[in-house]
C-alpha cells in the first residue's frame, strides 16, 4: 500500500501524534522502542517513520537549554506525517510549507522493506542553511535507503538564536556552565538516540555514518572536535561544502553579539535577561534576525576549531569523505548584479584588507569576463568560489582534505556538473555547479528544495545514481567503492581526488589540477579571508 505522507502545521501535527492508535493495519511497518511503539507507512520504495521525536519539546522553562530525553507513553504512535520544521525565516527555496514550531526536535527514518531486526548500515543526515534555515524534512531518503540497503535518517535540531544564542545569564543558569552551542546538542542528543533505538527499525548502532552539506558539515567538524564528545556514536563522516574553520566565532564574539542582541528584545544585562527572553514570542525572537553560529570555547563543548582539531590531534580519526563543488559561489551571483567596478573595488579591499587587496586585483581584475552580461558578478563568484571565504569550497576545502589524510582514511571529491539545475532559475545567469547543487542528486525528488532532480536529462540522473551509489558504500563498509563505477581511491600521499561529473564521466584528478583551477598557489601564500563579503 502506498500512502502519500501529509503536510500539517504544528497544532495539527501534536492533535495527530498526540491520538495514538490501538494498533496497525497488517501491512503498516511497525518499531518498538524503550519509550513507546511507532507506526510507519509503506511507500512505493520502502518503508517510513515520519515525525519520531528524539528528546522534548525545547519550550517554555526548556528554551535555551540542554535537550532532555522523552518520556514513555502507553498505545503505539503514529508516525506517517512530516513534523514542522524548528523557527526561521521562511526561505523560497526550502520545503518548509510545512510550517515551523518551537516543538521541533524529530527526525525520519526510511529504510528498505521488510527491513525489521537487519541490523543495516544508518546514514543520518544533517541539512544545510546557515543554521538558520532549514529542515530534515526537506530531504527524502528513501531513493539512497533503497539503493544501498541502510536505513537513512534526517533531522531537525534548533537554529538561529534559539540554537546558538550564548548569553552570560544562560551560562549562569546552566548545570555546567555551557551555553550557546543547543543546536549542536540536540544533533549529539540524536546520535545518541540512534545509538539506543535504531535497532528497533532494524538499523545497526555500531555502523553509523553521519552526513551533512554546507552548515550541516560545519557542524559535523564542530562535532568532531574531541572534546564534543561523541567518540564511539558514528564510524564515518561526509563533509559537504565545508572546510572546518569558516561559520564558526568564539566564545566572547559570541557573548557580545547575544548581549547586544538582547538588549534589542527588551532585555538588558543588569535584569533577569533569561527570564525576560523566554517570555519573547517565537515570532519576536525569529523577526530579531542575526547570524549565529557554533562557538569555540576552550573551556566548553567545542574547545577548538575542526581545523585547529585536525591540526592538534584532537579530532575524530575515522574515515572520511571531504569535498565541495567547482563553482560554489554562483549562488551569490545575482546579489551583485548592481555592482559596478568601483563597488568592486571597495569589496576587495573589505575582504583583502589593504595589504592584500591590490594582489587580489591584480589577480582577479573587474575586467576578468567584459564577455559576459555580468561581468562584476563573475568575477565576484569566481574570489568567492577559488579563496573559500564563505568555507564552502575551492582552496579552503582542499586544504581541509589534505590535513585530513594525515590523520584518517580520506576521500576527496569535486562535484562538477556545470549544467545543474536549480529550482529557482535567474535571467541572465547560469548557477552550474554551485553550492549545495549537489543535494538534489543525493536526494532526488520532485517537491521543495530537491525539485531540481525533476529536471535531471539522462546524464544527470545516472550521475545521481553513482553519488548515491557511492556515499551508500561508505556508510556500508568505510571506502566509496562501487562495483562497476571508477575506482574512488584514499587521498593519502598522491593527493587523487575524484571528479563527480554526469552521464559516466566521472573520474580520478589529481589534487594540483584542482589546485590550478583554483589558483591555490595564490591563496595559500596569504592568511584565508574570514568576511563573507
Amino acid at each position: 500500500m502506498y500512502v502519500k505522507s501529509t503536510l500539517l502545521n504544528a497544532t495539527s501535527f501534536v492533535m495527530l501524534v498526540s491520538q495514538f492508535a490501538i494498533c496497525a493495519a497488517a501491512d503498516e511497518p511497525i518499531a518498538q522502542t524503550a519509550e513507546g511503539t511507532f507506526v510507519g507507512l509503506v511507500t512505493e520504495r520502502g518503508e517510513e517513520f515520519l515525525g519520531v521525536p528524539y528528546a522534548k519539546a525545547p519550550v517554555g522553562d526548556l528554551r535555551w537549554k540542554a535537550p532532555e530525553k522523552m518520556a514513555t507513553w502507553q498505545g503505539a504512535r503514529d508516525a506517517k506525517t512530516l513534523p514542522p520544521a524548528c523557527p526561521q525565516k521562511f526561505n523560497a527555496d526550502q520545503r518548509v510549507s510545512l510550517s515551523q514550531s518551537e516543538d521541533c526536535l524529530f527526525l525520519n527514518i526510511y529504510r528498505p522493506k521488510d527491513s525489521a531486526g537487519k541490523n543495516l548500515p544508518v546514514a543520518v543526515w544533517l541539512h544545510g542553511g546557515g543554521n538558520t534555515n532549514g529542515s530534515g524534512s526537506n530531504h527524502d531518503g528513501g531513493a539512497m535507503a533503497e539503493r544501498n540497503g541502510i536505513v537513512v535518517l534526517t533531522l531537525n535540531h534548533r537554529l538561529g538564536a534559539l540554537g546558538f544564542l550564548n548569553h552570560p545569564a544562560l551560562q549562569k543558569e546552566a548545570k555546567d556552565g555551557l551555553a550557546g552551542n543547543y543546536g549542536i546538542a540536540d544533533i549529539k542528543a540524536a546520535l545518541i538516540w540512534v545509538t539506543d533505538k535504531i535497532s528497533g527499525f532494524g538499523g545497526d548502532p555500531k555502523k553509523v555514518t553521519v552526513f551533512g552539506e554546507s552548515s550541516g558539515a560545519t557542524n559535523i567538524c564542530a562535532m568532531a572536535v574531541t572534546s564534543a564528545g561523541v567518540q564511539g556514536l558514528y564510524r564515518g563522516q561526509i563533509i559537504e561544502s565545508d572546510d572546518c574553520f569558516h561559520d564558526m566565532e568564539t566564545a566572547e564574539s559570541s557573548e557580545v553579539k547575544a548581549v547586544k542582541w538582547s538588549e534589542q528584545m527588551g532585555c538588558k544585562a543588569s535584569e533577569d535577561a533569561a527570564s525576560c527572553l523566554r517570555k519573547k514570542s517565537v515570532d519576536e525572537i525569529i523577526a530579531a534576525g542575526g547570524r549565529w553560529f557554533p562557538q569555540v570555547d576552550a573551556k566548553g563543548l567545542l574547545t577548538e576549531y575542526g581545523v585547529d582539531g585536525i591540526a592538534s590531534g584532537n579530532f575524530l580519526k575515522i574515515p572520511t569523505i571531504i569535498g565541495s563543488n567547482r563553482e560554489e559561489g554562483r549562488n551569490a551571483g545575482p546579489s551583485y548584479f548592481k555592482f559596478t567596478q568601483s563597488d568592486y573595488l571597495k569589496w576587495v579591499e573589505q575582504i583583502g584588507a589593504p595589504d592584500r587587496a591590490e594582489r587580489i586585483l591584480e589577480k582577479y581584475p573587474a575586467n576578468l569576463h567584459t564577455d559576459k552580461k555580468h561581468p562584476i558578478a563573475e568575477v565576484v563568484t569566481d574570489v568567492i568560489t577559488d579563496s573559500g571565504m564563505r568555507g564552502l569550497g575551492g582552496c579552503t576545502v582542499r586544504d581541509a582534505a589534505i590535513k585530513l589524510s594525515r590523520i584518517a582514511p580520506t576521500y576527496y571529491y569535486q562535484f562538477d556538473d556545470p549544467g545543474a539545475p536549480v529550482t529557482n532559475e535567474v535571467e541572465g545567469w547560469k548557477f552550474g555547479a554551485a553550492h549545495g547543487a549537489e543535494v538534489p542528486y543525493l536526494f532526488p525528488r520532485h517537491d521543495g528544495i530537491d525539485e531540481a532532480s525533476r529536471k535531471f536529462d539522462a546524464g544527470q540522473r545516472q550521475l545521481s545514481d553513482d553519488m548515491i551509489r557511492y556515499w551508500g558504500a561508505f556508510v556500508r563498509s568505510g571506502a566509496p567503492r562501487v562495483d562497476g563505477l571508477p575506482d574512488w581511491p584514499q587521498f593519502g600521499k598522491e593527493q587523487k581526488a575524484m571528479m563527480l561529473r554526469p552521464a559516466g564521466k566521472s573520474g580520478i584528478v589529481t589534487s594540483e589540477e584542482i589546485s590550478k583551477d583554483h589558483q591555490c598557489d595564490f591563496w595559500t601564500s596569504m592568511p584565508w579571508i574570514t568576511d563573507r563579503g
